[in-house]
C-alpha cells in the first residue's frame, strides 16, 4: 500500500484533486511538445485547454472523452436470419390461401362426381370447376382426413372453398334437389321476363337475370346476329331446381323454343313462307300483342301478310311503344313521326326483332294465317274483338265508332 506521504501518494493525491477541481474528464501527464507556455490557458497546437498544478503548473492536460460508437443491432448474419423469415412466412400464407382462399366462397357451381371416381379424379373435377385452387393438394388433403372413398352424385358447391369445406360436402353425400314451379306468360318482353322470374324464384333479382340474359352464355339455335334473346324464350310453366342458377333456368327456356320450333317445323314452314324463321317470330310477337281473342290470331296474321304484300306500313303502334321503351297504349305525336326503325307508321316492312315472347298459337297462326283480303283492324268492344276490312274509307268509320265507344286511348 502506498504512503500517502510518499512523492508518489502525494503526486496521485494531487492529479486526483486536479480531476475534483476541474469538475470533468480524465487528466494524464502530457509530453512537453504537447503543450506550450503561454499564458491564455490554451495551448497553440489544438490540444485543448490544461491545467496545472501548485507544484507542476502546466504539466497536466485534458484528455476529452471519446464518443461513445452506436450499438451494433444488425449485422449480416441476421439480416440473412430475417430474409429467411420473411420468405418462410410468405410461403406459409400463401400455402395458406391455397387450403382456404381469401373471402367468401364464390358463385355456386354444381359438380357431377362420377361414380367410382378415385380422390385424384374427384380433386381434378373440383379444380376444373374452381371449387379449390389445387387439384394435388385437395387429394393430400383428402387422404389426410380419411376421405380416400367419396361419395358419388350432384352436389352443389361453390367456387374457392376451403379444403375442409369441400371435402365435408362431398362427405355428407349428395342432398336431394327441390324443385319450384316458374309460370311465364305469353307476350312479356325480356324487361318484363327479368321481374317475373325474379318474382316467382326470390333467390335471383331483376340485376341478375339481366346480367345473365346479356352474358353470351345461354344458347339458342335462333339468336340473331344482334345477340338479342328476345322473342326466343318460350313462355310456359317450367320445374326449376333449387340449385339452378340464372344462366341454367333461361337455357332452360330457351332450349323449350327450340324444342317447340321443331314439334311445329318453324324453319320448313317459314321457308315456304319465303321467311325465314326470326322473322315468322317477329310477326308472331306482333299478333301476340295485337289479338286479345285467340280466333282473331290468325286474322291479325293475314292483315300483316296483306300489308307487308302491298308494301304498306304495318302501322302496328306495339312496335313503337317497344321502341320507345314503353308500355301501355299512349305514343306522343313526336314518337309517331319518328324515324325509329320500330315505327311501323312510317317505316314500311317488319321491326328490327320480335318485341314480345310469342306463344304456340302465336306462331301457329304466323305460319298459318287465315285466308282474307283485310288490310286494317280495329277494336270493336271492351273484350278485345276487333272489326276487320280492306277497305280505307269503312276503317274510318270503325274508328269513329271506337272513339265514341272510348275503346281508344
Amino acid at each position: 500500500m502506498t504512503d500517502p506521504r510518499s512523492p508518489q501518494g502525494s503526486a496521485r493525491a494531487e492529479s486526483r484533486r486536479g480531476d475534483t477541481a476541474a469538475g470533468a474528464g480524465r487528466y494524464r501527464e502530457a509530453p512537453a511538445a504537447l503543450y506550450d507556455q503561454g499564458d491564455d490557458g490554451y495551448d497553440d497546437d489544438g490540444y485543448g485547454a490544461f491545467f496545472g498544478s501548485p507544484d507542476a503548473p502546466g504539466k497536466y492536460v485534458r484528455i476529452p472523452r471519446r464518443a461513445p460508437e452506436p450499438p451494433r443491432f444488425i449485422g449480416p448474419s441476421l439480416l440473412v436470419k430475417l430474409g429467411v423469415l420473411v420468405v418462410l412466412l410468405l410461403a406459409v400464407r400463401w400455402g395458406y390461401h391455397l387450403v382456404n382462399p381469401a373471402g367468401d366462397p364464390g358463385e355456386v357451381v354444381v359438380v357431377e362426381i362420377p361414380l367410382g371416381s378415385t380422390t385424384a379424379e374427384v380433386a381434378e373435377v373440383l379444380a376444373d370447376a374452381g371449387v379449390v385452387g389445387n387439384a394435388r393438394l385437395f387429394q393430400e388433403y383428402a387422404r389426410l382426413k380419411g376421405g380416400s372413398v367419396l361419395n358419388a352424385g350432384t352436389f352443389t358447391l361453390r367456387k374457392d372453398m376451403a379444403l375442409w369445406e369441400a371435402l365435408e360436402v362431398l362427405k355428407a353425400g349428395p342432398k336431394p334437389v327441390g324443385y319450384a314451379n316458374l309460370t311465364v306468360p305469353e307476350g312479356l318482353r325480356l324487361t318484363q321476363l327479368a321481374e317475373s322470374v325474379a318474382d316467382s324464384l326470390p333467390r335471383f333479382s331483376v340485376e341478375s337475370i339481366t346480367a345473365a340474359l346479356g352474358s353470351g352464355k345461354i344458347p339458342s339455335a335462333y339468336l340473331p346476329p344482334s345477340g338479342s334473346l328476345e322473342g326466343l324464350l318460350f313462355p310456359d310453366t317450367y320445374q326449376v331446381a333449387d340449385d339452378a342458377d340464372e344462366v341454367a333456368v333461361l337455357s332452360k327456356m330457351a332450349a323449350q323454343f327450340e324444342a317447340v320450333a321443331a314439334e311445329i317445323k318453324l324453319d320448313e314452314r317459314a321457308a315456304a313462307l319465303g321467311l325465314t324463321p326470326y322473322e315468322v317470330v317477329i310477326i308472331a310477337s306482333m299478333i301476340e300483342e295485337e289479338a286479345k281473342v285467340p280466333e282473331e290470331r290468325a286474322k291479325v296474321a293475314r292483315v300483316i301478310y296483306n300489308r307487308l304484300a302491298e308494301d304498306m306500313p304495318l302501322g302496328i303502334d306495339a312496335t313503337t311503344l317497344y321502341g320507345f321503351g314503353k308500355e301501355g297504349n299512349t305514343l306522343t305525336v313526336a314518337e309517331l313521326n319518328s324515324d325509329s326503325p320500330y315505327n311501323t307508321r312510317r317505316v314500311p316492312g317488319l321491326p328490327p326483332g320480335p318485341i314480345s315472347a310469342p306463344g304456340r298459337a302465336s306462331l301457329e297462326a304466323a305460319l298459318n294465317p287465315a285466308p282474307g283480303p283485310w288490310l286494317y283492324y280495329v277494336l270493336k268492344d271492351s273484350d278485345g274483338r276487333h272489326a276487320f276490312t280492306d277497305d280505307a274509307d269503312t276503317f274510318d268509320e270503325l274508328v269513329a265508332a271506337a272513339e265514341a265507344k272510348g275503346l281508344l286511348g
